[in-house]
């Protein structure tokens, strides 16, 4: 039988209506919001960053279109079945879309200057350089245009490579979009299972998921609203939201068991008791991590600047949509789960065995001290390349360039 004061604050079917609404969110964000990843050239600086400022100023001064390096390789570079691929795949890049010129060999005899011999042959001589200058803004438009034309053109006896800002732009946004899709799945799902696994609650799965949600869902909007766009290190700001969400609603959930345990059904609503007790340890730990957050403000680099204050909306966002629908996932539950809830959580207790006092201790000091061996093989100073996994059509394409002509 549910207790009067149950009976007041919950109505029949409400785990329902919430579950609706999360799906609603989701959907809008799906529909209205671009999840895209954007990334541009200047990502890594802050518009007042000096040196910034004076690369666009030469820039206005002296405009020069965005180049793309196709790096042409074959067996034979001196036959006449390879200089006729270079001139129908130049002639064919020159008519796309957003392309101003394409120099090759082609079209420039390489011997002609050591500036041309430089930019069209390469050290090994096993492959030439097509050089495409495109003003096209979009990389997300531009790059595909190009790719559709080299790829009719790539053989095993007439491999391409490509490189260049607009490439590496796009291909860093294509991966960005990966990694939002996969880390937010993965955390979805494992989260899901463990919830399942551990409370053995459908109504307790159902909040925790509809809850998580919905804090991403608002999050995403508010950051819409205030212009930040997914980026560079706001990408995963979805799966970050989901945890910290998650976080309070583990602790109110262990408390409201807890209740379970301790009060009879006479005595308070353990939902309410579960709240009050686990609010102002939210609060605090809410605080820091807000603190945390908004001290990327003070940072010149753009992207952690807009990671500063999309974390910061969602830091927020998690506690107050926490504590404005998941109670009520816990109001849904009837008196009979309440009494499983006892039974189960009293005999098997906690999964951790307890603490016994030192052992523990030293258990935890000795993986310390073991991780901080590893502190000696941090880089402080990787190159460029390193920031890419090898193999990757990204980094391959770089070090290639790179090796060709830098």
């Amino acid at each position: 039988m549910m207790r009067s004061s149950d009976k007041r604050s919950v109505l029949p079917g409400s785990e329902w209506l919430l579950a609706a609404l999360t799906a609603i969110c989701v959907s809008a964000v799906l529909f209205w919001i671009d999840l895209s990843p954007r990334v541009e050239s200047d990502f890594f600086f802050s518009p007042e960053d000096p040196q910034l400022q004076a690369a666009q100023e030469i820039s206005r001064l002296f405009p020069s279109p965005e180049l793309v390096v196709i790096r042409a390789a074959a067996p034979d570079i001196r036959s006449d079945e390879y200089a006729e691929l270079v001139r129908r795949l130049t002639a064919e890049l020159d008519t796309v879309t957003g392309v101003s010129g394409v120099t090759s060999i082609a079209n420039e005899d390489e011997r002609r200057s050591p500036v041309y011999s430089r930019l069209l042959l390469t050290p090994n001589d096993d492959a030439t350089n097509i050089i495409v200058s495109g003003y096209d803004p979009d990389p997300a438009d531009f790059v595909p245009r190009l790719e559709a034309v080299w790829e009719l053109y790539e053989s095993d006896d007439f491999s391409l490579d490509i490189s260049g800002v607009p490439y590496v732009i796009e291909l860093i946004r294509r991966n960005l979009l990966r990694d939002l899709v996969l880390f937010s799945s993965a955390a979805f799902l494992i989260f899901g299972t463990l919830v399942s696994l551990v409370y053995r609650n459908w109504r307790i799965v159902l909040g925790t998921i509809s809850t998580c949600l919905t804090a991403c869902a608002v999050t995403l909007f508010v950051t819409n609203l205030l212009d930040i766009k997914i980026g560079l290190l706001t990408a995963n700001i979805a799966v970050i939201v989901f945890v910290l969400t998650l976080s309070h609603i583990v602790f109110m959930t262990s408390n409201w068991r807890r209740c379970c345990q301790e009060l009879d059904d006479r005595q308070a609503d353990p939902v309410s008791a579960a709240v009050r007790i686990t609010l102002q340890a939210s609060f605090w730990c809410m605080l820091t991590t807000l603190l945390g957050f908004l001290s990327l403000l003070i940072a010149t680099a753009r992207p952690l600047r807009e990671l500063g204050i999309a974390g910061a909306i969602g830091t927020l966002t998690a506690i107050i949509v926490t504590y404005g629908l998941y109670p009520t996932f816990l109001r849904c539950i009837p008196q009979s789960g309440r009494q499983s809830a006892r039974r189960f959580f009293g005999k098997t207790g906690s999964f951790l065995p307890e603490a016994n006092g030192n052992r523990w201790l030293l258990a935890i000091a000795g993986v310390v001290l073991v991780a901080a061996v590893g502190l000696r093989q941090f880089n402080t100073d990787p190159s460029l390349l390193s920031y890419f996994a090898p193999g990757s059509e990204l980094r391959d394409g770089l070090e290639v360039i790179d090796n060709d002509g830098g």
